[in-house]
């Protein structure tokens, strides 16, 4: 007979995005909080036996309850590790997203910094500027000179679009609503069909004489840019009012905060680990 999944496991498999991030954190504080209760059950049973019972001084249960002590305030210290790693973190996740404005009084989050709303439109018609217009959208700053209509890319597109959408859906509170779903979902649809135009168009007109099908691929050119230039001014957030050389240290700090947080996060899961393994040797 197949052993069932535990029912948690189930559950954050249709999870996505933030939600599922909040239900890993819940479930690593419940287990956290699980392992300080044993290592104090499992401390108070063996003060109590060595209270209640005659003992030496070599019995091996004064040595355990001092491994006990010195695991739980390990434990105890990893954590509070771990949670100023956090708040140094979010610090330096804020001085970030400061220097990402434009100005010194100016934040990312600031309505006055004018970023355009990034979401799909839903076009009257399958035509080529509508799927440069999408290909902006999805695809990153780094592969703008590259030419949109590449399968590779396309096929890259698709999944981060796929992402998103499913991201808004985990937003939703009503993302259980059929009429939801749908119009979450269209852009992902529209966009299959932009990409088979688009191929469609390709080998039409380029399967022509050599200057018509130079002539189409200029016109596409000229749609890409058109395209490229509606969500441009995005790129403020990788500018900045900072001089590069402050933007880096800056970058350089947060990565190092970044990196000891992961490491000390990493410790601190190794360290829950090893707890609840000794104290299932010693219950057991």
């Amino acid at each position: 007979m197949a052993r069932s999944r535990p029912t948690s496991i189930l559950y954050r498999r249709i999870l996505t995005g933030s939600r599922r991030r909040k239900f890993d954190q819940t479930i690593k504080l419940d287990e956290e909080r699980k392992l300080r209760v044993g290592l104090e059950q499992r401390i108070k049973l063996l003060e109590d036996r060595l209270l209640n019972e005659d003992h030496g001084a070599n019995d091996s249960r004064l040595e355990e309850v001092a491994a006990l002590k010195a695991t739980s305030s390990q434990l105890e210290a990893a954590r509070r590790q771990a949670e100023d790693a956090k708040m140094e973190l979010v610090s330096m996740g804020a001085d970030v997203v400061h220097s990402w404005g434009t100005t010194e009084g100016q934040f990312l989050m600031l309505q006055d910094l004018h970023l355009p709303a990034l979401h799909f439109q839903i076009p009257d018609a399958i035509t080529d500027q509508w799927f440069y217009d999408y290909a902006a959208l999805l695809l990153p700053f780094s592969q703008w000179d590259e030419n949109p209509r590449k399968s590779n890319l396309q096929t890259k597109m698709k999944k981060t679009l796929q992402v998103h959408v499913q991201d808004l859906l985990a937003e939703r509170e009503d993302s259980s609503n059929p009429e939801v779903q749908k119009a979450v979902n269209a852009p992902v649809a529209i966009f299959n069909q932009l990409c088979d135009h688009i191929k469609e168009e390709e080998d039409l007109n380029t399967s022509v004489d050599e200057d018509l099908a130079q002539q189409w691929l200029d016109d596409q050119n000229a749609l890409w840019e058109v395209a490229k230039s509606k969500v441009k001014q995005i790129q403020l957030i990788q500018q900045g009012w900072r001089a590069p050389v402050q933007l880096a240290r800056i970058m350089h700090s947060f990565a190092h905060v970044v990196r000891i947080f992961a490491e000390g996060d990493a410790e601190h899961t190794t360290l829950q680990r090893s707890v609840r393994d000794t104290l299932r040797g010693a219950w057991f």
